[in-house]
């Protein structure tokens, strides 16, 4: 004997023409799709112009930073390197020029046993203050993915949210509709059974 397979009601069920079949569910098979490809656009364009914003910002930093010889104006103490202090960094008084020409003076976290006078690179903002080191092109990369992924996870998320939460309210409505009915025609159907 030879089984017939019957399509099972899936995924599918609310686009095939039913007598059953009621505006909602309609709505809702459509929905779905909708809500999906929106919230994959909304998530990969938060994600590109995150990103963006990051590397823009890093190219920003960078270009009002300068990199400029120091001259140390003291010996600096031989210290082992900590986490705090890559290379056994110690703070040493310094004399560099500033962008107006300006010779300026202070305290820069620079690397240990050096003599006095010697000179070392220090990064200086637009107005010639010490600054720490901008972020290279490979870190405002990786932070633009990271930033960039948690803004699409992100904007993504609260797409699909909204999406489920107007199914919610749809399946509420449907509910009550139901129950409307049923209160409509249960005394009809109760009346014959007494």
């Amino acid at each position: 004997m030879m089984r017939v397979l019957r399509p099972r009601p899936g995924l599918w069920w609310r686009w095939r023409r039913n007598p059953l079949r009621r505006r909602s569910d309609a709505v809702e098979a459509w929905m779905l799709p909708a809500v999906w490809a929106l919230a994959l656009t909304v998530a990969v364009v938060a994600g590109l112009l995150a990103a963006q914003g990051v590397r823009s910002a890093a190219d920003g930093h960078r270009a009002l930073r300068h990199h400029l010889p120091a001259v140390l104006l003291a010996d600096t103490p031989v210290s082992p390197a900590s986490p705090g202090r890559p290379n056994g960094a110690v703070l040493a008084p310094v004399r560099w020029k500033g962008p107006e020409g300006t010779v300026r003076t202070g305290r820069i976290s620079v690397p240990g046993g050096r003599p006095a006078g010697s000179t070392v690179r220090i990064w200086t903002d637009a107005a010639g203050s010490p600054a720490p080191p901008p972020a290279t092109r490979d870190e405002a990369a990786f932070h633009g993915v990271i930033l960039g992924g948690l803004a699409g996870l992100a904007s993504g998320g609260t797409v699909l949210g909204l999406g489920a939460l107007a199914r919610h309210r749809l399946y509420r409505r449907r509910m009550l509709r139901w129950s409307r009915e049923w209160d409509r025609i249960a005394p009809e159907w109760s009346r014959g059974t007494l």
